[in-house]
């Protein structure tokens, strides 16, 4: 569904034992390009391998349960082409496949649609003390980066592009060290998939049944955590404070410039472990703990510092924040069943331009029956 031709489709097909091959091939598109890592590698490896085979200007990663709207290549395209900008990122719409360890069977699609300038140093150090999310930031994930800027990343981290097992986070502050602005788009140019296999969801469930992909994600994972903290891997304000730790060490960073504080990150991940499941609460502040403990910091201050809001503050601000951004569907509901499905819909759902005073009773109807 992208009819830009000067597209190449990259398959780094992780040595699966499966038809991967025989599927993408029967796609018969000259722009797909196939290849097979020969042995099983970790996700961090695996993109870095990915990357080593791309030889377009701009470059982006997708995931194998995830999927770009139609046409948004071009659209990209056009972004890029009249601000000449290094990096384009994008907030993504969501789909929940049916089967998913933790969520419903639902679509969520972002309904904004404007392109603003960031500046680059500005943002990481926001994401980096928690003030905003690390999807702002220009990484592969949901972006197009200029491939001279992952090269200028390689050549100041020993020629390799990945060095935390968490690659997705880890490459928006990596290129957000080295350019000056970006590109961020509020409008989806593509949808995040959330499936059973999903390393994000498989570890925040409290069923170890349902850990499986991230327990099988960790034990391919030669690329350790940083030795100055303990893995927590639901706890995305640690994840980021691992990949600055990393980018520390490599020189891309000065810590002191900006302002990485772990006493403030352990009290931010204590306020959000508080109002997750018992289970999970536990599991999380446990480890945190030890944390504080390896780095020689006052663990009772820092759990004071970390007071719980109130219960039902977080999700009143959640449910009023996602319907000024955008629309959550029900799967079954709408007739789709997997990301495909999922990304004609949104195609349809947004060229009906919809407004709050639009019937979207009538507007659904008409979605479904494919009008």
């Amino acid at each position: 569904m992208q009819a830009y031709e000067n597209l190449e489709i990259i398959v780094s097909d992780n040595y699966s034992q499966d038809n991967t091959e025989q599927v993408v091939k029967s796609a018969g598109d000259t722009r797909v390009r196939y290849y097979n890592t020969g042995q099983r590698l970790s996700m961090s490896h695996n993109w870095e391998f990915a990357l080593e085979k791309a030889t377009g200007d701009y470059i982006t990663i997708l995931g194998d349960d995830d999927g770009f709207v139609p046409n948004a290549i071009e659209n990209i395209d056009k972004i890029l082409s009249k601000t000449r900008s290094d990096a384009l990122c994008w907030h993504q719409s969501r789909y929940f496949w049916p089967g998913n360890v933790v969520y419903l069977h639902e679509l969520f699609i972002v309904l904004r649609n404007r392109a603003v300038p960031i500046d680059a140093y500005d943002n990481l150090c926001k994401v980096i003390n928690h003030k905003k999310h690390y999807s702002t930031n220009p990484w592969l994930y949901s972006g197009f980066v200029h491939k001279s800027v992952i090269e200028k990343v390689k050549a100041q981290s020993k020629g390799t592009f990945f060095h935390s097992m968490i690659p997705d986070v880890y490459s928006g502050l990596a290129i957000g060290s080295q350019i000056e602005n970006y590109i961020y788009s509020t409008g989806a140019f593509s949808i995040a998939g959330n499936s059973s296999h999903s390393n994000g969801m498989s570890c925040i469930s409290s069923k170890e049944k349902d850990r499986e992909s991230f327990n099988r994600f960790l034990s391919e994972n030669p690329i350790p955590f940083h030795n100055s903290l303990e893995l927590v891997a639901s706890s995305i304000p640690l994840l980021v404070y691992e990949s600055s730790l990393q980018l520390v060490d490599l020189g891309l960073i000065d810590p002191g410039k900006i302002g990485l504080d772990l006493k403030r990150t352990l009290s931010v991940c204590i306020s959000e472990a508080l109002q997750k499941e018992e289970a999970i609460k536990k599991r999380e502040i446990d480890t945190l703990e030890k944390i504080a403990e390896k780095n020689n910091l006052p663990w009772n201050d820092i759990y004071n510092l970390a007071l719980p809001m109130p219960a039902n503050t977080t999700k009143f601000k959640y449910n009023f924040r996602q319907s000024l951004i955008g629309r959550k569907l029900s799967g079954d509901k709408i007739g789709i069943s997997n990301i495909y499905e999922a990304a004609l819909f949104h195609d349809r759902f947004k060229r009906k331009n919809f407004t709050v005073g639009y019937d979207l009773i009538r507007m659904l109807s008409e979605l479904i029956n494919g009008k």
